[in-house]
């Protein structure tokens, strides 16, 4: 889909075990080859987090049908990316690629791909993922809304989880998840994804619309809301705040989930399968930790997309996404 929109805000953030088929590559502003070290990690809830190659994964073409992806097939989005083609765009019934600031720009060939594309470098099941390469200040996406479209199984409440890697995350070159920057986007409006303005739109705000990230600022993983032109973090940048959220450790693809209460706008956060009381919010507001979001963070929403990627606000970085799944209740990681 051709379509032009205007840059994003400055200054806000939306902010393992690899299986190697090939060389590994070198991204920008990494210095090493990232290695294959198995994460430690502790967890709660239904299921328990892992940080291994699980083995094989079957293809998911489409949401909610074919594909195993950790065991949501049954999901409305279920995506292990083993269905596409090594250095193509992810499959574009699914997966709609968004080139941030100039979204009329060709996905152009990098480091043996695509900027936004599917790679056998790196994968957390099965031989492929979705790498991103770059990104700009409005962010380069894979943004996917199918799951949101009217009559689909996505209601109120929002469950997602994915596995990412980083290529600064612990390495000498750490910037990536130390400094502003951010990996993934949800619209939120009463726009619908498959309206022609959607994506022309997609930067902007408006004091109902507007995009909700989850990136990376104070070296931990934050909230950004920047719906009505607001620019409020989860958790406060304060040392409080950073003490309870998370930060990725060296090499590992890490598993990431969340629940979103969109009746009242309500968050639960897990990394690697354990809370993160930083990245929550219950409508409680805790000095240090949420205070600017117990005023500035999102009443209600209304969300129509889901979209990961490279938002580069101080560093431009490479991030890798597999094992993708959203739903109605909690997924876990497995």
């Amino acid at each position: 889909m051709s379509s032009t929109t205007s840059p994003g805000q400055p200054g806000s953030t939306s902010t393992s075990n690899s299986t190697t088929s090939m060389p590994a590559v070198t991204t920008p502003g990494d210095t090493s080859t990232l290695g294959t070290s198995t994460p430690s990690s502790s967890s709660t809830g239904p299921s328990s987090a892992s940080g291994s190659n699980s083995g094989s994964s079957s293809s998911s073409g489409s949401a909610g049908s074919a594909g195993s992806a950790g065991g949501c097939s049954t999901l409305p989005l279920c995506d292990d990316f083993e269905s596409d083609t090594a250095g193509m765009a992810p499959d574009s019934t699914l997966w709609h690629v968004f080139m941030g600031c100039n979204p009329n720009a060709t996905n152009a060939a990098t480091m043996g791909g695509l900027t936004v594309g599917i790679d056998n470098s790196q994968a957390h099941s099965g031989s492929n993922s979705l790498r991103i390469v770059g990104g700009d200040s409005c962010g380069y996406y894979a943004i996917t809304t199918a799951a949101f479209a009217s009559g689909g199984q996505l209601g109120s409440q929002l469950y997602t989880r994915f596995y990412a890697r980083f290529s600064g995350a612990g390495t000498a070159d750490a910037a990536a998840t130390q400094n502003h920057n951010g990996f993934l986007s949800m619209y939120s409006g009463s726009t619908p994804g498959s309206d022609p303005s959607f994506f022309t739109n997609y930067t902007q705000s408006s004091s109902t619309s507007g995009q909700l990230r989850l990136g990376f600022q104070g070296g931990v993983v934050v909230w950004n809301n920047i719906i009505n032109g607001k620019d409020a973090t989860l958790p406060d940048i304060d040392t409080a705040g950073e003490m309870q959220s998370v930060s990725p450790g060296a090499g590992p693809w890490d598993c990431y989930e969340f629940h979103i209460d969109q009746t009242n706008g309500h968050i639960e956060f897990w990394f690697n399968g354990t809370a993160v009381p930083g990245a929550s919010w219950d409508g409680t507001s805790t000095q240090g930790v949420s205070d600017q979001w117990s005023t500035q963070g999102p009443q209600s929403l209304q969300i129509q997309s889901f979209g990961l990627g490279w938002l580069h606000i101080n560093d431009a970085e490479t991030a890798w996404y597999d094992d993708v799944a959203l739903a109605g209740s909690r997924i876990g990681c497995n």
